[in-house]
């Protein structure tokens, strides 16, 4: 499996995926140098093989593989991330968003088409703060 973390700022959730998995493809897509340049010292570092570091803002019309698994965490509005990216899924392929709020998580899901994409909001367990995986998939 091959999955792109999306904005991965200080490698959450991406480099914890290429840790736990070290046999699946991870491509870490980062547009701040210096976040990129932390991400690949902890890459080498921990010579994890199996995690690319992407250096660059990505655009909906990019040369990016389609991929299994595509995650984010306070990356940006899902509309977005599904614009961004609909160049880079297969028919199989999964979004897997960290997201806060189920309030605002609804308010963003009006915005996308129920008839090309189906999703689930998970509640996770955090005392602290409410907190939600969103997994979106290609309606058949």
């Amino acid at each position: 499996k091959n999955v792109m973390d999306l904005g991965s700022g200080g490698g959450f959730p991406g480099m914890v995926i290429g840790i736990t998995k070290p046999k699946n493809k991870i491509y870490l897509v980062e547009s701040s140098r210096k976040k990129a340049y932390f991400l690949k010292n902890t890459i080498n570092t921990l010579e994890l093989n199996n995690i690319e570091v992407i250096n660059k803002t990505l655009i909906q019309k990019n040369n990016l593989d389609s991929f299994d698994y595509i995650t984010t965490r306070a990356f940006a509005n899902i509309k977005k991330t599904l614009n961004i990216t609909k160049n880079n899924i297969h028919k199989r392929s999964k979004y897997l968003l960290l997201k806060g709020k189920k309030e605002k998580i609804t308010e963003e899901l009006v915005t996308i088409d129920t008839n090309k994409y189906k999703y689930e909001i998970i509640k996770l367990e955090n005392k602290k703060y409410e907190r939600h995986l969103l997994e979106i998939k290609k309606s058949e």
